[in-house]
């Protein structure tokens, strides 16, 4: 008999004397008799109150015994069970507001035994806030099918009489295409030294071309703003945590940058505070540079100074020409990485101020490079010190685990003593889709390789339920 159906059978008591080493199958699910009998009531209280009928208490009351059951056995058995925290990644969408759909979405994630939800609070340039309380510049994801519907606060609400922690996860650089479109915002845009947007770059990936995705320039004020706004009204909700992710440039079809006018530092506001950085002779070099693609011959004492890297105080000098080409790379690399860390500086502080916890979502290889080449998502995540938990996506796939271990230790390697780690997976249960490892499977490799880890995520709920994810997504309110 397979593991998993051991545990699939058996009940939380049993569990939970079992002691912190993981199982092949996995622990803490609810046994499948005591999810019928929770549905069972789930569904005879939401129909008691789409009725608005007289057994209502009666039924809640009931419903919620269960609610309460399982949250208490949940968070017992996630004490004693590795890991101690097991997170899922969720989108909600607007049929979710009828009477009892996010209650069995919820209960769905209960029986599997996660004890934290991830919730896309802003993706694809839409906002999961209530048409009528919405003070971004970005619509409502419900909209006016019902004006006042707020899913994220209806979630915390749920989340939390489940024993779950629900952390609000927004996507950053990517705000959708729709908002670098808008009349009073299109120099937002990020953009590569052919005027070439995310939109428009013909070297970017399919799926950012064909997808709503819209990626902005990190060094922008407007841009800073406008997600200020929006994460200050996500923070007003009290989420458990707020999870940042798209904290980098668009991805190409190219896997290294070698020519600087690809990359995405031509934006209006990069542009400016990227000339702000140098005097003025290193002014005229950078122009031609950037221009070109090419190192300027320019008659240049040895020792003039050019620019300041990011961070430095002492200007870097002119020394030859071969120099001079790594020294313009540096300055090129080194000024768009720190636009993407003064931008999670920036659009988080709204959180902080509320003392919510908050977690960087990246991609470990995202900060790669090799000389005068450079990965073009420009991520980098060693430098995302500002926050109290890393979330390294660790989706590289290689027909085994070896290059999930490999991306977990390299984060590790750089992570700070008082930085959580909590990797993401993804895969299925019980499956392997393609030539990726079950999740049972990656799940007991990151425990033998990584056992002080103690909080994992799976990405994401569409691919475990995948039917009704569809289902809801397609449904009319």
């Amino acid at each position: 008999m397979k593991p998993i159906k051991i545990w699939q059978a058996i009940g939380w008591s049993a569990i939970a004397v079992l002691g912190a080493r993981p199982a092949l199958g996995f622990p803490c699910r609810v046994s499948p008799l005591e999810i019928a009998s929770k549905e069972n009531a789930r569904q005879a209280y939401a129909i008691a109150l789409s009725q608005n009928h007289p057994d209502l208490p009666q039924r809640e009351q009931e419903y919620r015994q269960w609610i309460n059951r399982h949250a208490t056995a949940l968070a017992q058995c996630r004490e004693r069970q590795w890991p101690r925290t097991l997170g899922i990644w969720l989108r909600v969408y607007p049929c979710d507001l009828r009477p009892g759909a996010l209650e069995a979405v919820l209960d769905r994630i209960v029986n599997y035994g996660y004890n934290r939800v991830y919730l896309n609070v802003f993706y694809n340039g839409q906002v999961l806030l209530p048409e009528r309380q919405n003070p971004t510049v970005w619509p409502s994801v419900v909209g006016t099918a019902a004006p006042h519907g707020d899913l994220l606060t209806r979630s915390l609400v749920l989340g939390k009489q489940r024993g779950l922690a629900v952390h609000a996860w927004i996507f950053a650089n990517n705000t959708g295409p729709q908002y670098i479109r808008r009349a009073d915002r299109q120099d937002t845009a990020v953009r590569n030294g052919y005027n070439e947007t995310s939109l428009r770059d013909v070297r970017a990936l399919p799926e950012v071309l064909q997808s709503q995705q819209g990626f902005v320039d990190p060094y922008h004020p407007q841009v800073r703003a406008d997600l200020q706004t929006l994460v200050a009204a996500i923070a007003q909700r009290r989420p458990d945590g707020l999870a940042i992710d798209y904290i980098r440039y668009p991805n190409r079809t190219d896997p290294w940058i070698t020519d600087v006018r690809d990359m995405p530092i031509y934006g209006a506001a990069s542009y400016q505070a990227l000339q702000q950085r140098t005097t003025d002779l290193g002014a005229e070099v950078l122009y031609r540079f950037l221009a070109t693609g090419q190192t300027p011959s320019l008659p240049i004492p040895r020792g003039t100074p050019l620019w300041r890297l990011p961070g430095q105080s002492q200007p870097i000098r002119f020394r030859d020409r071969v120099a001079l080409t790594d020294q313009l790379w540096n300055l090129a690399i080194a000024h768009a990485r720190q636009g993407i860390v003064d931008f999670l500086t920036a659009i988080s502080a709204p959180a902080r101020a509320q003392n919510i916890p908050i977690s960087a979502v990246f991609f470990p290889w995202g900060d790669r490079r090799a000389g005068n080449r450079v990965d073009p998502r420009l991520q980098p995540w060693p430098e995302f010190r500002q926050v109290q938990e890393w979330a390294p996506m660790a989706y590289t796939n290689c027909q085994g685990t070896g290059c999930l271990r490999a991306e977990i230790g390299r984060t590790l390697a750089r992570a700070p003593k008082n930085l959580r780690v909590c990797p993401v997976l993804a895969g299925s249960w019980g499956q392997q889709p393609g030539d990726r490892p079950s999740l049972e499977t990656q799940l007991y490799d990151v425990y033998q390789s990584f056992p002080n880890l103690d909080c994992v995520s799976h990405f994401v709920y569409a691919w475990l339920e995948g039917a009704d994810d569809r289902a809801r997504r397609s449904c009319q309110l």
